[in-house]
Order: C-alpha cells, then structure tokens, then sequence
C-alpha cells in the first residue's frame, strides 16, 4: 500500500485482530443466549487462534507487548472457564449422591475450572449431552497452557534481558581489554 509507514500498517493489523477478537468473544457469549454450547467452544476456540496469531504482530510492534499479551490470555483463559461454566449451569449439574439438579453458577464454576485444570470432578455430573464439552474444554485447556507458558517465560527473560546499549557497550570494553593484554 502507498503512503502508508509500515508501523501504520502494523498498527491497522493489531487493532484488526484486536477487532475480530472481540466479536469473537461477543459471539461465544451471545451463543449461551441461545443455548449453542458447542458453538460457543469452537468461538472460544478460534478466539485463542486469534490472540495466538496476535502475538507476532504485537511484539513486532514493541518487546514490551508481552505483558500485553500475557494479560490477554489470562483474560481468555478466564472469559473460557466463565462461558464453560454459563453452559453447564444452564443445562444443569446434577450432584451423584442425591441425584438433585444444580443450577448454581459457583458450582458450574467450580466443574468448568476442575475441567480447566483436567483434573475432573465426580462433586457433579455433566448432563449426557455435555459430556463431549468436558472433553472440549481440557483439550482447549492442553492447547492453551503451554502457549502461556512460553509467553510468560519470554516475558521474564525480556525483563531480565540487559538492553541493547549496554550489551553493545560491555562487548566493547571486552574487545579494549583484550586488545590491551595482546599488545607487545
């Protein structure tokens, strides 16, 4: 495109993805509404193939943009668990023991995050027809936390990471004092 910079275009492409995020995220919402809970999971699951795609572009922008990033995943991953747990409450969890429905929210919350973590509850049983939503969320959950993970550590080790500058600097303290223990 004439005219443009490139930090324009960079620019247009992060606020582009940060656009279709939102309707993504909006639209994984909007289909508890209707009662669409394996809708909603492939939302939230093309939401993270967005943020994670997002990545590049943002750090291309500023090596600082990790702390933005980190944020925003934990933000999906939390957006996630939420909309898992509006699914499950408005279907119902039914408690083994005394075989009641539970429509609470913090129980739903509580199964979405067990599902979450993939370490399962048997407090709650899923409705049958939500039983492959469980298996939908670990799997998100397998996919996601290693991506995380590694954004965090890149995070650190930026923070950690001495500037250029002085990076440059020390090298060349060390060139100067190896050229004085050479000299004759």
């Amino acid at each position: 495109m004439r005219g443009h910079a490139p930090w324009q275009l960079l620019l247009a492409a992060i606020f582009a993805h940060w656009a279709v995020y939102g309707l993504i995220a909006l639209f994984a919402v909007a289909c508890i509404w209707f009662g669409w809970p394996y809708v909603s999971a492939v939302a939230l699951l093309a939401g993270f193939a967005t943020l994670s795609m997002l990545g590049p572009f943002a750090l291309s922008w500023t090596r600082r943009s990790y702390t933005h990033l980190v944020a925003a995943h934990l933000g999906h991953q939390a957006l996630t668990v939420l909309v898992y747990a509006a699914n499950y409450s408005m279907a119902g969890l039914t408690v083994p023991t005394s075989g009641a429905i539970s429509r609470s929210y913090w129980d739903a919350v509580y199964v979405s995050l067990a599902m979450w973590t993939t370490l399962g509850t048997n407090d709650y049983a899923v409705p049958k027809n939500l039983q492959l939503l469980t298996a939908l969320e670990a799997l998100t959950a397998v996919l996601f936390v290693p991506i995380f993970a590694a954004n965090v550590w890149q995070m650190l080790q930026e923070s950690t990471a001495p500037p250029e500058e002085a990076y440059l600097d020390r090298k060349q303290r060390e060139r100067d004092r190896n050229k004085i223990h050479t000299a004759p």
